[in-house]
């Protein structure tokens, strides 16, 4: 690496990369501080303005970004993904019966009207006990079931929250492929969970997990499903609950002494009553 090789101009589309990249790994709810802090780095508001809008709608659907809805004299809350949206760009969400468009910056649905495309009796099920896992598990979640290419169903669903003031923020996402299989319900997919603290730094916790579960229909296929999923996802909860609770009496404690050299705790009273001392005489 050489002075020549750095003042090199480096091509459009390898910074068009590089941005994409930065937008993708934005923490949790920070995706427009992160657009401030880039158009200061690389001063071309023409190159991010070229990308920033399909950089923020992919963004939007891999975080499962939520957002308030009101339709008809209800209030609820919906969920933006890939799984969801239409060919012609706009998102639809079966359980409650609606289709939208989404302002992708805003985070903000527009145009909501109701869709009469028909829903399976077995597709309301899974979507009767995945909101209802939902519900229980997570603080202002939101959840969706869609019907798949492949004759299955695509479960997804996210918990987030947000804590600027005391600068940190995270989120839970969920993403499952579910199978009902004569008496048996099937997922096969992954959770992720990534918390960002950013006080007097930067520490992040970015961790995911696949995760396969099945359960026998009992009666329920809506308790069934709820039951399997509650079933994998708190072997993830447990994990990750127990490693940070390590890390205080393993990892944490490597990274400073408990105590001074001499194993002798500091005595801060005697400290005090020294300065004040060394102060009377004046």
């Amino acid at each position: 690496f050489n002075r020549a090789m750095a003042e090199e101009e480096v091509p459009a589309e390898t910074k068009k990369a590089i941005l994409e990249k930065f937008f993708s790994l934005s923490p949790p709810g920070e995706f427009n501080d992160v657009e401030k802090s880039v158009r200061k780095l690389v001063c071309d508001d023409e190159l991010v303005d070229s990308i920033v809008e399909e950089a923020q709608r992919k963004y939007n659907e891999d975080q499962l970004v939520l957002f308030d809805v009101e339709h008809e004299g209800k209030k609820f809350k919906g969920i933006v993904s890939s799984e969801g949206r239409n060919e012609d760009g706009s998102y639809s969400l079966p359980t409650r019966g609606v289709r939208f468009e989404f302002d992708q910056k805003e985070k903000k649905p527009t145009s909501v009207e109701s869709d009469e495309t028909e829903v399976a009796e077995e597709h309301k099920a899974l979507c009767e006990g995945l909101l209802s896992y939902v519900d229980d598990a997570f603080f202002g979640g939101a959840s969706e079931v869609y019907a798949s290419s492949t004759g299955g169903y695509n479960a997804v669903f996210s918990g987030a929250k947000f804590n600027a003031r005391n600068m940190w923020n995270g989120r839970w996402k969920s993403r499952y492929e579910v199978k009902v299989e004569g008496e048996e319900v099937k997922i096969d997919g992954e959770a992720h969970i990534v918390v960002h603290y950013y006080e007097d730094g930067n520490v992040q916790l970015d961790s995911k997990r696949p995760l396969s579960a099945s359960a026998k229909v009992e009666g329920s296929l809506s308790k069934a499903f709820a039951e399997v999923l509650r079933k994998a996802e708190n072997s993830f909860h447990n994990a990750v609950f127990n490693v940070n609770s390590e890390l205080s009496e393993s990892a944490f404690k490597d990274l400073r002494r408990q105590l001074p050299i001499n194993k002798q705790k500091f005595d801060w009273d005697r400290i005090s009553m020294h300065k004040l001392a060394k102060e009377l005489p004046k």
